[in-house]
């Protein structure tokens, strides 16, 4: 009875505390609060209730198992192992009142269409001289990434980049400029502090003229990502 009561409670020791810390972590993880160092801590500290929980309750099943004349110590090992889950689920729900969601980054990302034509094809020496803006009330700014340009299986040369959002201001518009003037102007219209999109827009064309020919023939599409300053999304 001895060797099963200490192989019982070693191997619960550490199969409580590994199927706890596992499972406290992914859950941690899903949950996509605090950051990767708070994570690991509340799973190491559910770990450190899991490991006592898993040799009661194996303890419990070993005595209920082998010594059916020990039913009164096994149902003290269960009230254990009952605490010990009890106290799991405590640090656990505290986790989640006590910590909030890693801060994150807003990135707009655009694409911008041009039909395939002379514009099209002089898109690569024109690049520099294309300034891409995004407008939210009195100020503007450039992209944090881009422009680039590549072409897609019609032969239209496509434009992309990236800003960074504010999350105080509305992202009111995106403003194509060539040698200081506006060229073309398309409406967002995007709250403060937007939610992420799932993928890209629908096509949508210039707004006005402003300058432009053709307003029709140029189009954009945008898309919202939120990305954790921790680096986890």
């Amino acid at each position: 009875m001895l060797p099963a009561v200490v192989v019982a409670g070693f191997g619960g020791l550490i199969l409580g505390s590994a199927i706890v810390f596992g499972s406290v972590g992914i859950l941690a993880d899903m949950l996509r609060l605090g950051t990767p160092r708070d994570r690991l801590g509340v799973a190491l500290v559910a770990a450190l209730w899991g490991a006592p929980a898993g040799a009661f309750a194996l303890l419990w099943l070993v005595m209920r198992a082998a010594a059916p004349d020990l039913r009164a110590i096994g149902r003290v090992m269960a009230g254990a192992a009952g605490i010990c889950a009890l106290v799991i689920a405590a640090v656990v729900a505290a986790y989640i009142q006590t910590t909030s969601p890693p801060p994150q980054t807003i990135y707009l990302t655009y694409e911008f269409r041009l039909p395939a034509g002379s514009e099209a094809d002089s898109a690569e020496n024109s690049i520099a001289a294309m300034e891409i803006l995004v407008a939210g009330g009195l100020a503007s700014r450039s992209g944090s990434i881009g422009p680039n340009w590549s072409r897609d299986a019609a032969g239209r040369a496509v434009i992309s980049g990236r800003f960074w959002l504010s999350r105080r201001e509305r992202a009111e518009a995106i403003v194509i400029s060539r040698q200081q003037q506006a060229a073309l102007r398309f409406t967002l219209a995007l709250p403060a502090d937007p939610s992420a999109m799932a993928g890209f827009a629908a096509w949508r064309p210039a707004d006005s003229p402003a300058g432009s020919s053709d307003p029709q023939a140029a189009e954009l599409r945008v898309r919202v990502d939120r990305v954790d300053e921790t680096g986890l999304y």
